[in-house]
């Protein structure tokens, strides 16, 4: 049987700790904006991993097209390049906009830019880490 949740007088927004009292809930922030770096990396690689999606992007990389144009260039039935589109889409890979009755897909490069960013920044702590422990 599922019991009642004692009350919290800290759960309260009123009593809400915030960001800047607590040193930890800082810590907790970084770790969850660790956390959506992560998520965010594992759909993009998830989405590059397959050569349709990369086919895919270098279309869209000439011009944007429409989910039929997009068709056009594969040999596979209209339920798996939507699935294909609809993961480029959660990556944040590709955007889309309405014209008329078709549904028209644009490449976008701003998650990769942050990817890039986020990995060579990683790399240059690693560097500047293993410098550090070299000295030592």
């Amino acid at each position: 049987m599922h019991k009642p949740r004692e009350y919290d007088p800290t759960r309260t927004t009123r009593n809400r700790i915030t960001q800047e009292d607590s040193p930890t809930c800082k810590s907790s922030c970084d770790r969850l904006e660790a956390c959506i770096i992560l998520q965010k990396l594992n759909l993009l690689f998830k989405a590059l991993r397959d050569p349709t999606r990369r086919q895919i992007l270098e279309k869209l990389k000439k011009r944007d097209l429409s989910a039929g144009e997009i068709a056009a260039y594969f040999d596979m039935t209209a339920p798996s390049i939507s699935h294909h589109l609809d993961l480029l889409k959660q990556a944040q890979l590709v955007s889309t906009r309405k014209q008329g009755q078709f549904v028209i897909y644009s490449l976008e490069t701003t998650v990769l830019d942050e990817s890039l960013g986020w990995i060579l920044d990683l790399i240059a702590k690693d560097k500047t880490n293993a410098k550090k422990t070299k000295h030592r």
